[in-house]
Formats: structure tokens, sequence, C-alpha cells
């Protein structure tokens, strides 16, 4: 339908989908290679990202080809699911640079090519440039990027190491966050206690 994830959620929702005739309203259903899809909407239309110099934007490493921001804890990256009006990263990095508007294919996240959850700190990858965003994207959707966390728990870890694969998805209860769904995505994290 040429929209985000959160639009097409929100259609999905209000009814505005048919599944072979009939309207799904569940956004995690499974659809049949054969199905007729169709959505009844207009065309979505994106207001734009006003940059806002007062987010903090603290670069770790800076090129001709992307950003390494060191995002702090309790920013969120980009606009969505929750997020409401309150300023994002993406306002701080258009302030800081304008040309990221436009790179990527979602007009609410120039330049962001994954993202971290806003009570995580870390190191985030901004492309500054369409080919260094195709370049990064398909890094990352090939598992050719590492990513390593360092995370507190409260509890008894059993193991000292060890590795827990299961589909990750949207929680159907909490949209704003992520649990182990039937219809998510396969990810394995490997773990170590330290």
């Amino acid at each position: 339908a040429g929209c985000s994830r959160s639009v097409a959620h929100a259609l999905v929702r209000a009814g505005a989908v048919q599944v072979d005739g009939r309207i799904e309203r569940r956004p995690a259903v499974k659809v049949a290679d054969v199905a007729v899809v169709i959505v009844d909407h207009e065309p979505v239309v994106v207001a734009a990202l006003q940059p806002d110099a007062s987010v903090p934007v603290p670069l770790a490493h800076t090129d001709e080809h992307f950003y390494v921001v060191d995002k702090p804890a309790g920013l969120v990256v980009h606009p969505g699911s929750g997020t409401g009006e309150e300023p994002t990263l993406v306002n701080g990095l258009l302030a800081l640079d304008p040309t990221l508007a436009g790179v990527g294919p979602d007009p609410t996240r120039p330049g962001i090519v994954h993202r971290l959850d806003r009570g995580t700190s870390g190191l985030l990858l901004v492309a500054r440039t369409a080919e260094a965003h195709e370049a990064l994207s398909t890094m990352i959707a090939a598992h050719e990027v590492e990513r390593e966390y360092t995370t507190l728990v409260a509890g008894t870890v059993p193991e000292a190491t060890g590795r827990i694969e299961a589909a990750i998805g949207r929680d159907p209860q909490r949209p704003t966050l992520q649990a182990v769904t039937p219809d998510g995505r396969w990810a394995a994290t490997d773990y170590e206690v330290g």
C-alpha cells in the first residue's frame, strides 16, 4: 500500500483491509499466497519531520557514508507507535544534517537502518546517503553486522552461557514492546553471564 508498518497496522485495525472479500482487523493474520488483498485508503501523507537542535545527537564516528550515534537511554529513535508528539533522535539528526531528509524509503526514518529501544543506550548506525542506506540495510538483513548488548537481569540465569532462539514480534497487548510471538521474525541471541 506504499505506507509504513504503523500506518498499515492502523488501516487493518480500522477495517480498511479486505482479504478474499472479508474485512480483516487482525494485523498479524497470515495471508495465503493466492489471497486477494484490497486496501481502501487515501494516499498516506506524512507530516514533514521538523529539525530540533535541542535533541542530543552525540556522535561516536562520522564519515562521508554514515554517522555512528551514541544514543542515550530515554530517547526514541524515530516517530512510531506510542511516541506521540515528543521529539525523537531523527528530529535531532535533521537539525545536525538536513541532507538526511529523503535518505531511505521511509520519510519518517531518514537515514535509519536499525533502531534501539527507548530505554536502550548504545551505538546506532545512520546512513548519510541512499547508497549507504541500501548497503547497510542489506548487510543487516544478511546478518553481516554483529550486534552486542550488555543488559541487567533480575533473578538468576541458570546457565553461564547459552543461546535463545525464538520468533520476536510486537507484543499484541503492549504494541510498544517486543515479545515472543507466533508470527514474529526468527532471532537468535547468544548470551554470556559476566
